[in-house]
């Protein structure tokens, strides 16, 4: 299944380039899924499974481009591959490949391991301009034991060289935003201090048109079921302590 989406750079995302400026920086995408499962140990249906569904960069095809879309690549290999040689997936048809391939070599070897894995990603672009094109990846899995994992993260790029953006490339201000942070959490969130009682780093920080997200993964055994952990600050209050610039162009 593909889906063509359009995207200016210099515009807000899927409003459309209406405003013509002078060499926009953009993109073509293509939604792209991919899917496999198991004929193996299936129960009533329930086989396991993998299905991927990503924005892929078609057009155009310049070192920019294929630099994103291979470190899009990478990111969900990392999050589904259960491969002990950790050998580098060239094309999403090779890592639902593994994932398959895993489950069934594990249950060769444990033939009473054989509950069917999972795995679903899906990812969305969430915010573009000239200085930033931002993708949200939202995953679960299941590989066995009492639960499986589901979390979110969000992965920066530089549109103009296809670098991605670690967290601390995005922070001006550490300190002021921990200020705006803490403010934003419930007291029970004690697992994401360090052991000074220092606030860590997100894992993932999501940019929106008007609202900013800090995620945590919580690693607390009691929470670890409900899943990670989401500070939402407006963009008015947490904006200022970005060094990226997070505007967005006007369309007319």
């Amino acid at each position: 299944m593909k889906k063509t989406l359009y995207v200016c750079l210099s515009l807000l995302l899927l409003v459309g380039c209406k405003k013509k400026i002078a060499e926009p920086i953009s993109f073509e995408f293509e939604l792209q899924e991919f899917y496999k499962k198991s004929n193996i140990n299936c129960f009533e249906g329930d086989c396991a499974e993998v299905n991927i569904s990503i924005p892929v960069i078609v057009s155009p095809t310049n070192d920019i481009a294929q630099k994103i879309n291979q470190n899009n690549l990478n990111v969900i290999h990392d999050i589904v591959s259960f491969d002990e040689s950790h050998s580098n997936a060239k094309n999403y048809g090779e890592v639902v490949d593994s994932f398959i391939n895993s489950y069934e070599k594990m249950t060769a070897e444990f033939p009473d391991e054989n509950i069917p894995w999972k795995a679903d990603v899906s990812g969305e672009i969430i915010y573009s301009n000239d200085d930033l094109l931002t993708f949200a990846v939202e995953y679960y899995t299941f590989a066995g034991g009492a639960h499986g994992f589901k979390s979110e993260k969000a992965i920066h790029y530089n549109p103009k060289t296809g670098e991605i953006y670690r967290t601390e490339d995005l922070i001006k201000d550490w300190k002021g935003l921990q200020k705006i942070i803490t403010k934003h959490l419930n007291p029970d969130d004690i697992s994401i201090y360090d052991e000074n009682n220092q606030l860590i780093y997100p894992e993932s920080i999501f940019f929106y048109d008007n609202s900013i997200i800090a995620l945590y993964n919580s690693f607390d055994v009691t929470a670890f079921v409900d899943g990670p952990i989401k500070v939402e600050m407006s963009k008015e209050e947490a904006a200022p302590f970005f060094k990226i610039n997070l505007d967005l162009a006007e369309a007319e």
